[in-house]
């Protein structure tokens, strides 16, 4: 895509040659910089084609029906029109009559361009002379923009961001102690190291050093498998699986860094912890206490522990926001699950789980 743009200065002439590209399709208009709810029209010509008002932002777009037979580029002129309540752009092949002003004040924009039928023109009247950026295709970005909204994109980042922001992101866990609550005195037994898990909440930064956060943390559930043999004679193996979920409230204390954010976060969680056990005894022969042994045929069987709780949390991390509403994020946590057991009169399941994380963060507002 080839690219210009001009500013009509008192005295100044401009020609400018663009390339035609791509597949014939209509012209676009965008109109920008008019106060919310102006009209404004396109004429091709001496014909009004297409009309619209000005949105809340200050942009109108409008198109011009395709033209029929060939795409080759033809020569145009450009005007544009500032009427008591309307703003006209004026699109005049060569040689071709223009809409009659009537008794708007008309600016022509200094040029003869040649154009095709995927040309957009953005006319910019929020000053006193319109100014005209012409490009073969999709506009840049920049170009779409209000005075303001580039003033932000092309003013240094500063501090991080204040307001409400939504978080979602992965990661793992660790249960170091899973081993000690499952294992027992087996033989033989393992654990899984560290599970996938999956994290979201809300932060809410009173200041770019202080701020508060909600979350709820759900690990894959970690599983144990052992084997050994019993002292009266036939093996058995187990498998035991830890389900845990959290939520956390936390008190959070940053220092920003440009567009990146160093904070510490500490608070309380309330956790649901479960973890299920499948015994199974091999068939065999068993000793009994006076000596003699009888068979057995061995079985199956699983039980439950379920506690719930308060604990504590701590932790920190890193924020790097790539444009204010959007960051990326990696966090490392600690916390304290411990609970009574639900089911039975005594018993407690306690675990330490370390969590490490990443994702992304939305600035709302």
């Amino acid at each position: 895509m080839l690219t210009y743009r001009w500013q009509p200065l008192a005295g100044a002439v401009a020609f400018a040659l663009l390339g035609y590209a791509g597949t014939a399709r209509a012209q676009t208009v965008v109109v920008k910089g008019a106060a919310e709810g102006t009209p404004v029209e396109l004429a091709v010509n001496a014909t009004v084609v297409a009309n619209g008002k000005a949105d809340a932002r200050g942009f109108a777009t409008m198109t011009a029906p395709a033209r029929q037979g060939a795409v080759a580029p033809i020569h145009t002129l450009v005007f544009v029109d500032r009427c008591a309540a309307l703003r006209r752009v004026v699109i005049a092949s060569q040689g071709a009559t223009p809409i009659a002003a009537g008794g708007c004040v008309r600016q022509s924009m200094l040029g003869l361009f040649s154009t095709s039928s995927v040309t957009t023109f953005v006319v910019d009247v929020s000053g006193p002379d319109s100014v005209l950026a012409i490009a073969q295709g999709r506009p840049p970005a920049s170009w779409m923009r209000t005075s303001e909204e580039d003033a932000i994109a092309r003013a240094p980042f500063g501090d991080p961001p204040r307001g409400l922001v939504l978080f979602g992101g992965a990661g793992v866990s660790l249960v170091q102690d899973l081993n000690g609550i499952a294992c027992g005195d087996a033989p033989t037994c393992s654990s899984d190291l560290a599970k996938t898990t999956l994290a979201g909440g809300v932060a809410l930064w009173i200041t770019p050093y202080l701020g508060i956060e909600a979350s709820f943390v759900r690990p894959s559930i970690a599983n144990a498998t052992g084997s050994g043999t019993l002292s009266t004679g036939p093996a058995y193996q187990f498998n035991s699986a830890l389900e845990t979920n959290m939520a956390t409230v936390t008190g959070l204390v940053a220092v920003p860094l440009n567009r990146v954010r160093l904070y510490a976060r500490a608070g309380v969680n309330r956790h649901y912890t479960s973890l299920t056990t499948t015994n199974s005894i091999d068939a065999g022969t068993i000793t009994l206490s006076d000596g003699t042994t009888q068979p057995t045929n061995g079985g199956t069987v699983s039980q439950e522990m379920r506690a719930k709780g308060l604990g504590w949390v701590v932790g920190g991390g890193v924020e790097v926001w790539l444009t204010h509403h959007f960051a990326l994020y990696g966090d490392i946590s600690n916390s304290s699950n411990s609970g009574n057991a639900l089911d039975t009169p005594e018993g407690s399941l306690s675990v330490n789980p370390w969590l490490a994380m990443g994702g992304v963060r939305l600035r709302v507002f």
